[in-house]
């Protein structure tokens, strides 16, 4: 059952990444005033996805070999299969650099799409519209979550080298913060949605293991819309304000602030993906 967890947070990790890293790029950073902190983040963000592309391939691997769905079910080992073929064709494109084509963007959905597929929605009567409904939540987390990590890993530490870039890493948050609100709307009617089908009453939240996973899962999200309110409300504020002051020591302390919020945020976002994972696992 651990290693069945493991090898599920890990996949969610992984595909949030991805997806997150590909989609809110294509997002955010397609215009004129980002091209520079493009440019500068390019080999970063091509090693980043290649390093999450290979943990998708472990927890995949994992997965196959931990669930004995896999061999008993046609259908659980042909979807792992498809998610095989869909990281081998994200990584030929790293390999080939054409990550940054909005083609991809359907082999990263399509990841999502197996994730839902193997999920407890997808063994609902009515599976379809729950189904979809848990991709449609799974990619508005990736959005936000995988935005988030990008910002913080690959993103930041480029701003840190060169302060000069303050100013399209401003302009990169700007256009992120909506999307992170939309984002975070769309969890919670989704979320909403999806908890009905499996909790039937409040006492499920306390009295079975799903219900105190989905609790826990529940407090981390507000935490989370926490730290979205402080960036978007404070920091991001504070970011168009310190683009126009000159000096490099007051530019590094900017983004060393930024950089730890958004460090704190992804560690509660892994939090999250882990009693997502463990909701998979219980009844």
């Amino acid at each position: 059952m651990a290693i069945q967890v493991a090898a599920h947070w890990l996949a969610l990790i992984a595909f949030t990444a991805l997806a997150g890293g590909i989609i809110v790029s294509l997002i955010v950073m397609r215009s004129a005033a980002a091209r520079p902190l493009v440019e500068a983040v390019a080999a970063a963000r091509r090693r980043w996805l290649a390093g999450w592309l290979l943990a998708g391939a472990v927890a995949s691997a994992l997965a196959w070999l931990t669930a004995p769905a896999v061999f008993e079910d046609a259908r659980a080992g042909w979807l792992l299969a498809a998610r095989l073929a869909l990281l081998s064709a994200m990584a030929w494109a790293v390999w080939r650099r054409r990550e940054t084509g909005a083609w991809i963007v359907a082999p990263a959905l399509g990841l999502l799409l197996t994730q839902s597929l193997l999920s407890r929605s997808a063994a609902l009567p009515d599976w379809i519209g729950h189904t979809l409904n848990d991709w449609f939540h799974m990619t508005l987390t990736a959005l936000w979550l995988g935005g988030v990590a990008l910002l913080a890993f690959v993103v930041i530490p480029a701003v840190a080298q060169r302060p000069a870039l303050l100013g399209a890493f401003s302009h990169v948050v700007d256009r992120f913060s909506p999307l992170a609100m939309f984002c975070v709307l769309g969890l919670g009617i989704s979320g909403v949605i999806q908890a009905g089908a499996f909790v039937r009453d409040l006492s499920a939240l306390i009295e079975t293991d799903y219900g105190r996973a989905l609790s826990a899962k529940l407090v981390v999200a507000v935490a989370l819309v926490g730290f979205g309110a402080l960036h978007q409300q404070v920091i991001a504020p504070r970011l168009r304000l310190w683009q126009f002051k000159a000096g490099q020591l007051q530019a590094e302390r900017a983004t060393l602030r930024f950089r730890i919020s958004l460090y704190a945020e992804v560690a509660a976002s892994m939090i999250l993906l882990l009693f997502v994972a463990m909701m998979k696992s219980r009844q």
